[in-house]
């Protein structure tokens, strides 16, 4: 059966999600890193870059999109040495114009809009160094991809942004000073069309396949992002944890065998802190885990509503990331260490589309402990969690 892609002669309104990814090391580069005499930013940046946007083409050229972009790099000192992390994120308006090619399979895009952007220092390594802080400024941006489709309503592209007048201030040794965060920044993505949302002419695409799960064998993917809690924070008597901060990413390959069963590769991640009663906060102390699960689902409502449950073994893992204060003061000490975890959950899927479900997930995870050394004693802690992620899943075909 012939493709009936996205871009074509209908009117209407056709809304997406677009999930983007940028490796490190080589996909985020600053075009004036140096521009403060005394720091300057690592570039390319020293971590991923990660991006989504919702949006929604209007007819067969135009479109408008909201999008969300973070990346962090290292700040580093004229010596070379490492002061502390600098992030930054970015919510962006943008307007989108394509031509479609190729029987409107291939379709390159250009874009440009503008919003607000978010400068921030963390994670100090560096305590001689005097300076931080945080700052919200303006920015535009400018760029271009371009994408191919796989479906009817899913296509992989490339897409390149400039951010350009992104100029928070920082400060150092007291002396307010003005960063210049202009930076290119490439990343791959997956631009899935949610068609039974489609108003107008394009509501018919929708139409042609019902949104619901099926009986058949297929792969997917899920992407998801939202929040955990920390189930034994007093972990011991020198150190309890914070909650946990920043985004809970979350996410899945896997396959469904039958109307019922299924397994998949699962991963989370999140970022916690140790806080010591005496010092206060010490140490960042990112956390993650890779599963191997089972899954059972139960579809209802005509198959359009598919509740699940989930189990499996695990390995969990933790380190000591960036220190609050110097490791000499709170006698912290130690690397990378894991355990086997067990993981067991619950979710929903509800079908927006043929081969796309908006997915929440509640996952727990259980006997999870890793070690650390305080002031020359092995201790161990349990960061065991709970998380909540809600996202999309993705069938093929």
């Amino acid at each position: 059966m012939p493709l009936t892609v996205q871009a074509n002669e209908l009117a209407g309104i056709r809304p997406y999600l677009q999930p983007r990814l940028g490796f490190e090391n080589s996909f985020y580069n600053y075009t004036k890193p140096d521009a403060v005499s005394d720091v300057r930013l690592e570039s390319p940046s020293e971590e991923p870059h990660i991006g989504a946007t919702l949006g929604a083409d209007l007819g067969r050229y135009w479109g408008i999109e909201f999008a969300y972009d973070y990346i962090k790099t290292n700040l580093l000192q004229t010596s070379g040495k490492k002061a502390g992390d600098y992030a930054t994120t970015t919510w962006l308006g943008q307007l989108r114009f394509r031509y479609p090619l190729l029987q409107d399979r291939l379709v390159p895009y250009l874009l440009a809009g503008g919003g607000i952007g978010i400068g921030e220092f963390s994670g100090r390594e560096d305590f001689s160094f005097t300076g931080g802080g945080s700052d919200t400024v303006p920015l535009g941006v400018v760029g271009g991809g371009a994408e191919y489709f796989i479906t009817d309503n899913i296509a992989l592209g490339v897409e390149a942004k400039y951010y350009f007048g992104f100029h928070p201030e920082i400060s150092i040794s007291t002396e307010e000073r003005e960063l210049t965060l202009d930076a290119v920044g490439v990343t791959a993505n997956m631009r899935v069309y949610l068609d039974q949302l489609a108003t107008g002419k394009y509501a018919w695409l929708g139409e042609q396949r019902p949104a619901r799960d099926k009986d058949a064998m297929r792969g997917y993917l899920s992407l998801r992002g939202g929040v955990a809690f920390l189930t034994d924070r007093n972990a011991v008597p020198e150190a309890s944890f914070d909650s946990t901060s920043g985004p809970w990413p979350s996410g899945s390959i896997g396959m469904n065998f039958n109307k019922h069963w299924g397994v998949e590769l699962a991963g989370d991640y999140g970022r916690t802190q140790l806080r010591s009663p005496v010092l206060g906060k010490i140490t960042g102390y990112p956390i993650w885990t890779i599963s191997a699960l089972g899954r059972f689902r139960y579809p209802l409502l005509n198959d359009k509503l598919s509740p699940y449950l989930l189990a499996g073994p695990g390995l969990g893992f933790a380190e000591i990331g960036d220190p609050d204060q110097p490791l000499s003061v709170t006698g912290l000490s130690g690397g990378q260490d894991n355990s086997i975890v067990a993981i067991f959950g619950a979710g929903v899927d509800y079908f927006i589309g043929y081969n796309v479900a908006f997915n929440l997930e509640v996952k727990r995870a259980a006997f999870f402990n890793t070690q650390v050394k305080i002031n020359g004693q092995s201790e161990t802690l349990s960061p065991e969690f709970v998380s909540l992620t809600a996202g999309i899943r993705v069938f093929f075909p």
